[in-house]
């Protein structure tokens, strides 16, 4: 298939499919023919400076690697929601790193994004986001709990109501601290 044709047939392919054929190419990758094909993939699901900002995690082979991207995207000159689980999983890891170095106040506008991270404890990241959010004021945390105790109710997530419960436990709530009095009960008394 040359160049033209891969590039038409790109173009007809749907997001979801885009989406399939880069985890494969991500958990794949190796050498430069797949590389510029990376290039074109994350330039079609996300804007240049997330697609720069894949392709250089992907590039990065030590920690020192990771810890000099780090600092680079911890600037306020990132959007926060750029890094709040957008590309796949294998990126949140230094997407969290980058949140905890910008750190709070900075990160404020982003909590109820922060909330979803506690989904499920074992996705990359999730234990540092689980630290900057236990940083948060008492009252900015209880206003993008309360949030994040209606979406897990709504969606009925067990796993995210008890991670929930968790962490109200490990910021030491009480009932008076909530601005709505019923979800505090709802939710300590939530069992699976």
């Amino acid at each position: 298939m040359n160049k033209n044709t891969f590039e038409f047939e790109f173009d007809k392919l749907s997001n979801s499919e885009i989406n399939e054929i880069l985890i494969n190419i991500v958990y794949e990758y190796k050498g430069e023919y797949r590389f510029v094909l990376l290039e074109k993939i994350f330039s079609r699901i996300y804007s240049r400076v997330e697609s720069e900002f894949y392709l250089s995690v992907l590039k990065c082979e030590g920690s020192k690697e990771i810890s000099n991207l780090v600092e680079q995207y911890a600037i306020d000159q990132y959007d926060n929601l750029m890094f709040c689980q957008r590309g796949l999983k294998i990126f949140w890891e230094v997407e969290a790193e980058i949140l905890v170095k910008k750190g709070y106040p900075k990160v404020k506008d982003s909590i109820s994004y922060l909330f979803r991270w506690l989904q499920d404890l074992n996705w990359p990241g999730a234990e540092e986001i689980t630290s900057l959010l236990l940083s948060f004021p008492m009252n900015e945390f209880v206003v993008g709990l309360e949030y994040a105790i209606v979406q897990a109710f709504a969606t009925n997530d067990d796993e995210w109501l008890i991670n929930l419960q968790d962490i109200a436990r490990q910021k030491q709530l009480k009932k008076e601290d909530f601005n709505h009095l019923k979800l505090f009960e709802k939710l300590m008394n939530f069992k699976i």
